[in-house]
Order: C-alpha cells, then structure tokens, then sequence
C-alpha cells in the first residue's frame, strides 16, 4: 500500500470507559524517517488538549504508529489508575 502525504496527519479519537469528559487522540504523521504518532488526552466537546503524553517516531508504518500509540495510552492509563487505587 502506497500513501502519499497528502494524507496525513490522520486523527483517530480512542473511547476511555468510565470517563465522560475525556478521550484519547492518536496523530499519525508520515516523517522523513517513516511515521511518527502524537498521543493526547482531549476533552470529548472541544478536542483541545487536557494533557500530551508523548511523540514515537521513527515508525514503520501507519498500522506501526497507532499500535504504538495505543499501547502507550494503555500503559498510562493503566499506571494512572494504580496510582490511584
């Protein structure tokens, strides 16, 4: 598959159960050295960004970028909420 990068940034909106103010947005870029993912956590209305979490960079592919970025904002969620508890 062939993608120009006339395509990107592409954005995909992740649901966090139990929060409704909150979700989690991946950015995926294509960069010189392959992909890249922004992970953020954004208001539900506004999109604007509550917290930015990271940059991956150096990717294979876009498929790369968000598992990477899903993980990632798994991980933090998940050490988040042992903190909490």
């Amino acid at each position: 598959m062939t993608v120009s990068r006339e395509n990107f940034p592409k954005e995909f909106f992740i649901e966090l159960i139990g929060d409704s103010h909150l979700e989690g947005r991946l950015t995926v870029n294509q960069i010189r050295q392959g992909y890249s993912v922004e992970v953020d956590l954004v208001f539900f209305e506004s999109k604007k960004i509550f917290r930015h979490l990271t940059i991956l960079y150096g990717l294979e592919s876009a498929v790369e970028a968000m598992d990477q970025g899903t993980q990632f904002l798994s991980s933090y969620l998940r050490a988040q909420k042992a903190q909490r508890t």
